[in-house]
């Protein structure tokens, strides 16, 4: 899958009031899909092979991707735990979220990075492969 990504910094309004810039990784903003290589000899972008790699474009650089601090996390959590609205505690959360998962977690990087990293060795990526040729 072809990335690329960029990314918004910005201070929140309204629901969002506390947003501020997070380090976010991961979500592409457009990605090319059923990508294969189409014979194009004479394209400015062909390869030495005179192939150029076709695909479907998916633009979701309409999202917007907001991180809450673990604060945030850790008082929708209690609230939710003392049978508190969270928006009653002067919290937000998205309550159809919220029905779902019942309550947030929030996971500390010293618990966190160690299950990543174990992921990690336990699922290495594949060999690159080239695209196949479009038909």
């Amino acid at each position: 899958m072809a990335l690329m990504r960029s990314f918004v910094q910005f201070d929140g309004e309204g629901d969002a009031a506390n947003a501020r810039p997070r380090a976010i990784g991961g979500h592409p903003v457009v990605v090319l899909t059923g990508l294969c290589l189409r014979k194009a000899p004479g394209n400015p972008y062909a390869d030495g092979e005179g192939y150029v790699p076709f695909g479907q474009l998916v633009d979701y650089s309409a999202g917007l991707y907001i991180y809450p601090e673990s604060t945030d996390i850790v008082a929708v959590t209690r609230a939710v735990k003392a049978g508190r609205s969270p928006s009653r505690a002067g919290l937000y959360w998205n309550a159809s979220c919220l029905s779902e998962i019942r309550s947030p977690n929030f996971w500390p990087r010293e618990t966190l990075e160690p299950v990543l990293v174990q992921y990690k060795k336990d699922h290495p990526p594949p060999p690159p492969q080239l695209p196949p040729i479009c038909k």
